[in-house]
């Protein structure tokens, strides 16, 4: 039996799933693991399957150990729980068929399995979908922290752990940074806890957190991006137009409460946990509120165009932005868009006038939104040499900017509730 079986489910992208898996394989040859490594693929594809461009590949590898599968009907977002089925290895690595790795990666995590941890989390390089545009870093946990294990069934170990999260995805973190286990995620209670979770589209989160929260379990936090994570590119149109987003942010606020109070934890430690959740916006930091008809309609609304922002943890208070303001701090809107339009219409409530927006999109350089200039991530940098500066991120991507500008050397940076 293999170590460690990477595992790729797959819907309608078949060249992006070529793409992966053509990295997947050169890596397993090239680092000389076809005895240690093997590689299992669910397609969900009925019609339009990736079968014609995965087998020709395959073909081309038979020294590898690799299975395809084209399920019979479209088992949805169950298909990870599929192609987890086929592997018969002591570890499993899910993969996004849309991200890639970092050269290397393979490798890499193979000897971090030797710590005999139940499982692995490594950080991620974030991309623009055309995967072209690197926004930088995002860290499951602060920047300093080295790699190590840290063992659940110490208290102290359970609390730096958390209290080190960078943001949510220390818990609640994509499909493609967790190596687990097989055995953490195989009995049948927790199958019977996805099938609950099924249309919140992150259903393998909520198994990655129950098991993290169990005071056996054990992590090995790995301080690299060994991912390529390809933003923006997870929306399952023909899925989520049935769906309602209210339903989508009630089975997401259930399968959170589920799992933390499976685990049962103290007070203390349940305080960190919702704290580390609403770092970030994300729609879990909507579902902890009660909220009117009128709030639920500019969800759906701002969800159907992919616009998608629900901060309801503050990091800085509107007071606070106003007594810089009037000291003399100039304020760059980071995210050129409806959301910072809205950001702007709050500000100018109070008389507070930013000096520029920012975005990642090239195209919207040098023009101007709402009458002010947009300017490129790199030209805040040289704007924070010569004045003071506050940025406020009015964006869906907030926690991918937040890094972005931190690697810059970028000081004061925030998260508003721009409501």
């Amino acid at each position: 039996m293999k170590k460690l079986t990477i595992c790729i489910p797959t819907y309608k992208r078949p060249q992006l799933v070529v793409t992966l898996l053509e990295s997947v394989f050169t890596q397993i040859k090239k680092n000389a693991m076809l005895d240690k490594v093997a590689v299992r693929v669910s397609d969900n594809d009925i019609y339009l399957s990736a079968e014609m461009y995965v087998l020709p590949l395959i073909e081309r590898y038979p020294e590898i150990d690799v299975k395809y599968n084209k399920n019979e009907i479209n088992t949805e977002t169950y298909n990870f729980i599929n192609v987890t089925d086929m592997a018969d290895s002591e570890y499993v690595w899910i993969i996004g068929d849309d991200d890639t790795l970092q050269e290397g990666a393979i490798s890499r995590v193979y000897f971090e399995l030797s710590h005999g941890t139940d499982i692995l989390i490594c950080n991620t390089y974030h991309y623009d979908k055309e995967m072209i545009r690197n926004l930088g870093i995002v860290y499951t946990l602060k920047i300093e922290i080295e790699s190590r294990n840290f063992y659940f069934a110490k208290r102290e170990d359970s609390l730096d752990y958390f209290l080190n999260a960078a943001s949510k995805n220390a818990i609640f973190t994509f499909l493609s940074n967790v190596i687990f286990r097989k055995s953490t995620w195989s009995h049948e209670y927790k199958r019977e806890q996805y099938k609950k979770l099924r249309g919140s589209q992150a259903e393998q989160v909520y198994m990655h957190l129950e098991t993290i929260l169990k005071d056996t379990s054990s992590i090995r936090y790995i301080n690299a991006p060994l991912i390529n994570y390809r933003s923006d590119n997870d929306y399952n149109e023909s899925y989520s137009k049935a769906l309602s987003y209210r339903h989508i942010l009630s089975v997401q606020l259930e399968g959170i409460q589920n799992a933390i109070l499976s685990a049962n934890p103290d007070d203390e430690l349940k305080s960190i946990l919702i704290n580390i959740l609403l770092k970030d916006i994300n729609i879990l930091s909507f579902c902890g509120h009660n909220t009117t008809s009128q709030e639920n309609d500019l969800i759906y609304k701002l969800y159907t165009q992919e616009e998608i922002s629900l901060y309801h943890t503050l990091d800085i208070k509107i007071d606070d932005i106003l007594q810089l303001y009037n000291n003399g701090c100039k304020i760059v809107l980071f995210g050129a868009s409806f959301l910072g339009e809205r950001l702007l219409n709050k500000l100018h409530k109070y008389n507070i006038l930013p000096e520029y927006f920012s975005d990642n999109n090239s195209t919207k350089w040098n023009n101007r939104h709402c009458d002010i200039t947009i300017i490129s991530p790199d030209e805040i940098v040289n704007l924070q040499n010569n004045n003071d500066l506050l940025i406020l991120i009015s964006s869906m991507y907030a926690s991918e900017i937040y890094n972005q500008l931190s690697n810059k050397g970028i000081k004061r940076i925030k998260m508003i509730d721009y409501r």
